[in-house]
């Protein structure tokens, strides 16, 4: 963008790019928690503008790594890495001691303010390498030489463990979440509930130092997503992945809500269908249902001739004349209603005559109300799946048992719940337009960006 990147020019810029691509109006819009973002979603018109959870996650953790006695504690730890980078000297005296003390050959990592995560691997890898590096420190070779860096104290390396023991899930959840090949949506909530109940809850156990850990990181989660629109399509996302289809943390009165909630949505989007199929097939000049829906042609049926056709054509059977030629045979034989079925008579017909003809009404067509209802109470039946299997190719397997279900199931699982794939394109961008392919078309560009991102050669 050439202009200030404001709420309102971000807004003009998403219009035009839906617009540009054919995207169906109003399109789900996942971004980070920044508030231009959040202004540019509300100058759209966006009814659904989801907050990137990892960018979420980034902000909490962030908030807890703003406390004055952690910051006080990563600066110490930051200022002991810096000097192990800068110094060749303290450098070859580490390697000596991670060799006598059969360490990793690891090099410390330093973080970067930006990155939360980068935190957790510099405490991660410091507390490995931690008795090289107090062994090193505390040599003579060292001693003394920089008075600003001193070893660390067991109170501060239990608190930098603990540290490390609630960062490391928020990290892996992170990793979790940015996943590009399953929906990612659908573990929002259940993420976020595990999160704050389990991995951040309290216990009697915990320090000073760890209770304003996880009170930091856990009040700024429990604040997200309370929205009714954003909520709401969070739960259904949940309930159509059929890893968290029986979301434990609700309440049954909750649980009934959320799947009559879902049967509502359902209903509206396989009556959308319904109509737009309709409409393809009334609009003159339109292209058969068969090639809009890519199906295949159905075969010719073959014209059959009349009835009054075949008894004018075809010559009457043997019996039929013998019967006709047979003097008497019309006279003698008893009337029959016109809209009766011929039938022979008989001993049992003759006892019971009609009493027992019973008139089957030809079944009518179910209302899209009784079949998703129907789905839904089968689907609620099916068994969750394991964590580590693909809840798409469940869908692809499933979808003949739920057809209506799948139709919202594929709308609302293909939101991804972080912002991060997006970001990666623009790497992919900036590794195919360089200095020596700076002549390249912008439509060229667009192109060789979408065969990088979508082309499978298996």
């Amino acid at each position: 963008m050439l202009e200030s990147h404001t709420g309102v020019n971000i807004a003009e810029v998403l219009l035009e790019a839906i617009e540009e691509w054919g995207i169906p109006a109003d399109p789900p819009l996942v971004t980070d928690n920044a508030t231009n973002m959040t202004t540019a979603a509300k100058e759209a018109n966006f009814s659904i503008h989801i907050g990137c959870f990892a960018h979420t996650l980034n902000l909490a953790c962030g908030r807890a790594l703003k406390i004055n006695n952690v910051a006080r504690l990563l600066g110490r730890v930051r200022r002991i890495v810096a000097y192990f980078h800068r110094s060749p000297l303290a450098m070859g005296v580490l390697k000596e001691k991670q060799a006598l003390l059969n360490l990793p050959l690891h090099k410390l990592i330093i973080d970067v303010q930006t990155r939360w995560n980068s935190a957790v691997d510099m405490v991660e890898r410091f507390l490995e390498q931690q008795p090289a590096v107090y062994a090193a420190l505390t040599a003579k070779e060292l001693r003394g030489k920089d008075k600003s860096v001193a070893t660390l104290a067991e109170t501060d390396i239990s608190n930098l463990e603990e540290l490390q023991l609630i960062l490391t899930p928020l990290r892996t959840a992170t990793a979790a979440l940015c996943e590009e090949k399953v929906p990612t949506l659908s573990i929002v909530l259940p993420l976020q509930h595990r999160l704050v109940h389990d991995i951040l809850a309290g216990s009697a156990e915990d320090t000073e130092f760890v209770k304003s850990v996880k009170r930091a990181v856990s009040d700024d989660l429990e604040k997200r997503y309370t929205d009714e629109v954003i909520h709401k399509t969070l739960i259904h996302a949940s309930l159509l992945d059929p890893r968290f289809k029986s979301l434990p943390f609700l309440s049954d009165a909750e649980q009934l809500e959320a799947y009559q909630s879902l049967t509502v949505e359902v209903v509206k989007c396989v009556k959308a269908r319904e109509a737009a199929i309709q409409r393809i097939k009334q609009e003159p000049g339109q292209p058969q249902l068969p090639q809009v829906l890519n199906l295949p042609d159905l075969p010719d049926v073959p014209i059959l001739n009349s009835s009054s056709d075949q008894e004018e054509e075809s010559p009457p059977s043997p019996i039929l004349k013998r019967i006709k030629q047979e003097p008497g045979t019309e006279k003698n034989a008893p009337e029959r209603r016109k809209d009766s079925p011929k039938r022979e008579s008989g001993a049992m017909s003759s006892l019971f005559g009609e009493v027992y003809i019973v008139k089957v009404e030809e079944a009518q067509p179910k209302s899209v109300v009784s079949r998703v209802e129907e789905e839904i109470t089968r689907y609620k039946l099916v068994q969750p799946i394991p964590m580590y299997e693909n809840p798409l190719k469940w869908w692809k397997s499933s979808e003949p048992q739920f057809r209506c279900i799948a139709m919202y199931a594929r709308k609302i699982l293909s939101i991804p719940a972080t912002s991060v794939p997006s970001e990666r394109v623009f790497s992919t961008a900036g590794d195919i337009v360089t200095a020596q392919r700076s002549a390249l078309k912008s439509s060229h560009v667009d192109k060789l960006i979408f065969l990088k991102k979508n082309w499978n050669p298996s």
